[in-house]
């Protein structure tokens, strides 16, 4: 995702970001973080995790983004995508290939990357 960066720091001029992450993992957060920080410097408000032992034991993205009361999921995972509306959350997939064949619910665009803030900006503002 080369033209990433920039795109996402774009998006944050204009709304709250949030990384929704199922890499839990002791080996795999900070990892996450160096990441984010790296790449993404000043453009996520928090890093969530998704899976907690006692609150969210499958780890169920849709459900940390409802209580947390986060609009949007833009995902590559179509299983999260999927999850996300399951809960009542809007959700994007960005095309790649290991989702193509994977079925998503007609309300979840299906887009490419380039049209990632366009889609944000429709779905955040009413227009489906």
């Amino acid at each position: 995702y080369l033209e990433a960066p920039p795109l996402i720091r774009r998006l944050a001029e204009r709304n709250t970001l949030h990384v929704v992450t199922t890499r839990f993992t002791p080996t795999a957060r900070p990892h996450t973080q160096q990441f984010i920080d790296q790449h993404y410097p000043d453009c996520f408000t928090s890093l969530k995790y998704s899976f907690h032992q006692e609150r969210n034991p499958n780890g169920s993205k849709g459900l940390l983004c409802k209580n947390e009361k986060i609009a949007l999921l833009v995902e590559d995972c179509a299983a999260y995508a999927r999850d996300a509306v399951e809960h009542g959350v809007k959700a994007i997939l960005i095309n790649r290939p290991w989702n193509v064949r994977e079925q998503v619910p007609a309300c979840v665009p299906r887009i490419d990357l380039a049209d990632l803030e366009d889609t944000v900006h429709h779905l955040l503002n009413g227009h489906d």
